[in-house]
């Protein structure tokens, strides 16, 4: 029969870590981040049906992917951004309909023609999982800092015209200029095609993903030592970034929110992320 609610399938590794979500309530983060511009590719659907019958769902082995940032788009480097391919072991899938579950087990085994040891795929899937990571706090930051320019500009357009919101307005616009640049830092935003890649700068979140394409994509070997120096490069480098937010949320909102303050205007909130963990899924 139909559910009245929507259903949800969990998969769990053998330490009982949730790998994968999926559910049938559409979601942003259960579509692939999609070439908007590719006219070939059919519109996106919930990942599981709810159909009375038959229903199929087919897991493609993957981790939750990392985070995702609003109408923006990693175009040839969208792959990077999945979550890595599981490892050979056992798991556990649960699925639940109208408040009822069931669980089964199953178990991952490596490919026989594939002549490599559980060590260097564990080395190459730990890798990829602190890539997944690291992309998502770069994209969990982009959010932050993009919810708190829109609440500074929203404020602008609220306050009078007047010479006491002079000084309110100057400063609204020199924090926002100050998130946009942190913004920059960490994303391309002016890429809105495949070629615009040519035309301007790799940041961060790209140069992340396209990591994440040469240690896992088609490759079932141990990471390279210089995979593991342009992680350690590129780690430093988002840190220092994520630093500068946090910078700015203690001095420069927090004087901005003590200028308002007298203005009797409601204060600017950082949104809470909780992005995916080392082990899978988690909330979002």
């Amino acid at each position: 029969k139909k559910p009245k609610d929507p259903i949800r399938l969990e998969i769990f590794d053998a330490q009982g870590t949730v790998v994968r979500t999926v559910s049938s309530k559409k979601e942003e983060d259960d579509l692939p981040p999609d070439d908007p511009d590719g006219p070939e590719e059919p519109p996106q659907k919930a990942v599981l049906t709810a159909e009375a019958g038959v229903n199929r769902f087919v897991w493609d082995l993957r981790y939750q992917g990392a985070s995702r940032v609003p109408d923006y788009y990693l175009f040839e480097y969208r792959d990077g951004s999945r979550g890595p391919m599981a490892m050979p072991g056992k798991y556990q899938v649960r699925f639940t309909v109208d408040g009822k579950s069931q669980t089964v087990r199953m178990e991952l085994k490596l490919d026989p023609r594939v002549n490599v040891s559980q060590a260097d795929l564990q080395k190459e899937f730990d890798l990829l999982i602190q890539i997944r990571d690291q992309l998502s706090r770069v994209y969990d930051t982009v959010n932050q800092v993009e919810d708190v320019r829109l609440q500074v500009n929203g404020l602008k357009k609220r306050l009078p015209d007047n010479a006491n919101t002079k000084p309110v307005v100057a400063s609204a616009s020199a924090l926002d200029q100050k998130l946009a640049s942190l913004r920059d830092d960490l994303i391309q935003v002016k890429i809105k095609a495949n070629e615009d890649s040519l035309a301007y700068p790799q940041k961060v979140d790209s140069k992340l993903a396209f990591l994440a394409l040469a240690v896992g994509d088609g490759s079932d070997s141990a990471p390279t030592e210089a995979a593991y120096r342009i992680f350690d490069k590129l780690k430093k480098q988002s840190e220092a970034s994520l630093a500068r937010w946090t910078d700015i949320q203690k001095n420069d909102l927090a004087a901005f929110q003590k200028m308002v303050a007298g203005q009797n205007i409601q204060a600017i909130v950082v949104p809470v992320t909780e992005s995916t963990g080392a082990g899978g899924a988690g909330p979002r």
